[in-house]
């Protein structure tokens, strides 16, 4: 197809795979494929995607994986292609884990795993759970709402005249529910923003034009995904 590319494995002679690597890092050969040979212990930073056409059930060296782009270098941005699932498997790279010296339960054959992962419907990115916006392309994601709750009763007739329920004050859910969807419409911009290639200053005029308001220190501080 046109796109420079090599391979390496365990019969490649060590001053060939040097001369690859080399290639690779300096942009003149654009993929190397490999079986367990750039998965630990590689590091060329210029490198920034990585292709997982493998599932494993380590963790550790998943996580090897993916750290073989996650090395800083001149603000690029790393790029997992994940064909083998591994995310389903055992969550992003980026998650908090709690490692401990004991030994975890054995699996079951066929026992599925829970991971707090979500994947966007417009791009395909794989995201954590809680975000309500596509860091990458802006979609906001339906909210889940819970079925009404059925109870017991009697059915009565309604009096013409009769005294009124309805009140539309304020009530104790929706400031918060209308702060979520602020929240989600800072973020929808700040994907914009990474689209157009415009910086904080923008997200925040934009945002006090819609709301009358900055958005608050807090989310500027904690955004999801970097401009």
């Amino acid at each position: 197809s046109g796109i420079p590319a090599e391979h390496v494995d365990g019969s490649t002679p060590s001053d060939e795979r040097d001369a690859i690597f080399a290639r690779l890092a300096s942009g003149e050969t654009l993929v190397v494929s490999n079986v367990g040979i750039t998965c630990e212990g590689t590091d060329i930073p210029p490198v920034k995607c990585a292709i997982l056409a493998r599932p494993t059930k380590s963790t550790g060296l998943y996580l090897q994986q993916a750290g073989r782009i996650l090395r800083p270098w001149q603000g690029a941005r790393a790029v997992i292609l994940d064909h083998a699932g591994c995310a389903r498997e055992h969550g992003l790279p980026q998650d908090d884990r709690e490692f401990s010296l004991e030994p975890k339960p054995k699996r079951k054959r066929g026992e599925v795993v829970d991971v707090p992962i979500r994947f966007c419907v417009n791009c395909q990115a794989v995201l954590p759970a809680r975000m309500r916006v596509c860091p990458e392309c802006g979609f906001i994601f339906a909210e889940v709402r819970a079925l009404p709750r059925e109870i017991a009763g009697d059915l009565v007739e309604a009096k013409k005249g009769g005294e009124a329920t309805r009140d539309d004050g304020p009530t104790a859910t929706r400031p918060s529910r209308d702060r979520s969807y602020q929240r989600a419409a800072y973020e929808q911009l700040r994907a914009l923003a990474r689209a157009k290639k415009k910086d904080d200053a923008w997200v925040a005029a934009a945002y006090a034009d819609r709301y009358g308001a900055p958005p608050p220190p807090a989310w500027v501080e904690h955004a999801w995904g970097a401009l």
